[in-house]
């Protein structure tokens, strides 16, 4: 054999090996990811081309995680992008594992994440990882005292994550007349530091009320909001807006609430008894934090000490039986335009047989009043016998009257029974509306 004849023996040998190398790489990069990372459980194919490696179908196992890959990429500078697949997540309360490993750059996107943590379970859909940004269009949170949590839209990057939206199922623990026991509440615009344990939210809708500006504080248990609007039927009409900063704060089981620019009034709730206590504070603090949010009643303007003086508390129970105390010695200068006005023709808002609502000029000098000085004395004593017997002796509100009015109502799941007095239809008639509501 010529020396010529082995020089081309051994070129073609060897370029027969180098493809067969080439040939034989993916099964190669296979063998070599499955015994260097035992975690790598199973690899369906290799494909490689000029910008990197891609394996499909990767299984991955681990302590507390498992993933079923559609596709991973990676570079030849060991960047990895993901796309497609599970994965369910386990975390571990306490970990005190460390790594020395290179840090990789690893994206992902188009995966479905399932995260467990004890009685706690969490479903991501079209979850993306985004240079350190994990997103999701939808997420559902499940727990034993929640129904149904969904969210939409939303990002964590330096354990702040931020939501577009979330709505959450809940059972009330008792049945309120004309709300489902059941009820959906929905936030807006979520803001959640991980780090520091901290949540703000925008504003929140449900049934009977809206939240403006939460924050929530869990290592502290506070939450706090600029604004509370209620609406439920039974409280007021058009709704009932308290202003400036309310805190709650829970502790012992009971829940501390304070309202006003200097926290002047205070409400103590305890879910045992339903109960609801307030302290003793100036009439004034009760009015100027809060605000009727309705079209049609009549607004006037109060001056704190100049027209209105007194105090006000209440507590209310529910179990084991409804209690009512008042706390109550307001009283409105008569020379205040609302009182004064009275004494001269003004406007009645009233109603006619139909529902319709109109306009009624009454008072002195009008063709349909009559003083009461020209009515024969025994007209005056059947009204109030027949509306209003104790209107002499009480100081425009009956408790007695209020609490076994709550029980019937309650008891039937509507207004069957009122416990107005005289005083309480006169203010109803000329400054508020027709409804029947608490307030």
């Amino acid at each position: 054999m010529t020396r010529k004849t082995k020089i081309i023996l051994i070129g073609t040998g060897c370029i027969a090996l180098i493809i067969a190398c080439i040939i034989n790489l993916p099964v190669l990069i296979k063998w070599y990811a499955l015994r260097t990372y035992p975690e790598i459980s199973y690899i369906d194919t290799v494909k490689l081309n000029w910008e990197g490696i891609t394996f499909q179908n990767v299984r991955i196992s681990k302590t507390n995680l498992d993933a079923d890959l559609k596709t991973v990429h990676v570079t030849y500078s060991q960047d990895i992008l993901i796309d497609g697949g599970n994965i369910t997540i386990i975390p571990k309360t306490h970990s005190n594992n460390t790594t020395n490993s290179k840090s990789l750059k690893i994206n992902a996107k188009n995966l479905y994440v399932s995260i467990i943590y004890g009685n706690i379970s969490a479903s991501l859909e079209s979850a993306s990882l985004t240079n350190g940004k994990a997103c999701f269009t939808t997420a559902t949170v499940r727990h034993p005292n929640i129904k149904n949590l969904t969210a939409e839209q939303g990002c964590i990057e330096n354990n702040i994550a931020q939501i577009e939206s979330a709505w959450i199922s809940v059972d009330l623990p008792i049945n309120i007349p004309t709300i489902d026991t059941t009820q959906n509440i929905t936030a807006q615009n979520i803001n959640i530091d991980l780090s520091n344990k901290t949540v703000f939210i925008n504003k929140i809708i449900a049934t009977v009320a809206e939240l403006h500006q939460v924050s929530l504080s869990w290592p502290e248990k506070r939450i706090s909001a600029v604004q509370i609007t209620t609406n439920h039927p039974w409280i007021i009409r058009n709704g009932l807006i308290f202003i400036h900063h309310i805190i709650a704060e829970l502790n012992n089981d009971k829940i501390f609430i304070t309202q006003g620019e200097n926290r002047e009034i205070e409400l103590t709730i305890d879910p045992v008894t339903w109960s609801t206590t307030s302290n003793v504070t100036d009439c004034w603090d009760w009015i100027s934090t809060l605000q009727i949010a309705s079209n049609d009643s009549k607004t006037f303007e109060l001056n704190k000490n100049d027209d209105i003086t007194g105090q006000f508390g209440f507590e209310i129970i529910f179990k084991p039986k409804p209690v009512i105390k008042i706390t109550n010695t307001c009283a409105l200068d008569c020379k205040h335009p609302i009182i004064s006005d009275l004494k001269k023709q003004f406007t009645y808002y009233a109603y006619d047989p139909d529902g319709h609502f109109y306009e009624r000029i009454t008072g002195p000098n009008t063709s349909e009043w009559v003083p009461i000085r020209g009515l024969p004395a025994h007209i005056p004593q059947a009204f109030l016998t027949f509306e209003d017997p104790g209107f002499e002796h009480h100081r425009g509100y009956i408790i007695q009257a209020l609490v076994n009015s709550m029980k019937a109502n309650l008891k039937r799941g509507k207004f069957v029974r009122g416990g107005s007095t005289i005083t309480m239809q006169l203010v109803k008639n000329l400054w508020l509306g027709r409804e029947k509501t608490i307030t």
